[in-house]
């Protein structure tokens, strides 16, 4: 692992989360508590587009209010193109699927595709309500 002003790098870095809140350690972004394994190869330098790959395996994790039982993702970049090779996301009453490329900054672009199947919304409906920053009761009318 290379942790320099304006590089990080990382060769075969082998990460276990244990609750992990990324807005603590980022001081940005929604609160999460992730659990499980990363493993990373690659180099991130200001100078360039970041080079590598990521995989992850968690359990028993949240994102807001959004509680996961599984997620599996695998990808990487290279050339300015994002590759998603693999996720899988896994909750009480659902899981979804995704892969696909995304351009890192133009000209490089690309296309994610997603598949959802759920018993029922109400598992992600906390999440899309924090998300668009609306209102958890409807006003009531006088």
């Amino acid at each position: 692992m290379t942790i320099e002003p304006r590089k990080w790098g990382a060769d075969s870095l082998h990460l276990t989360l244990g609750a992990v809140d990324l807005a603590e350690l980022r001081g940005t972004g929604p609160h999460t508590r992730l659990s499980g394994e990363m493993l990373a190869n690659g180099v991130i330098d200001s100078a360039r587009a970041p080079e590598g790959t990521l995989e992850a395996a968690l359990t028993a994790s949240m994102v807001r209010e959004f509680n996961i039982d599984t997620l599996y993702a695998r990808g990487g970049i290279h050339d300015s193109l994002i590759t998603l090779d693999t996720l899988i996301v896994g909750w009480r009453a659902g899981r979804a699927d995704g892969k696909g490329t995304l351009g890192y900054r133009a000209p490089k672009a690309g296309s994610l595709t997603f598949a959802l199947a759920s018993d029922s919304l109400v598992p992600l409906a906390s999440l899309v309500f924090a998300l668009a920053k609306l209102p958890r009761d409807p006003p009531q009318d006088a």
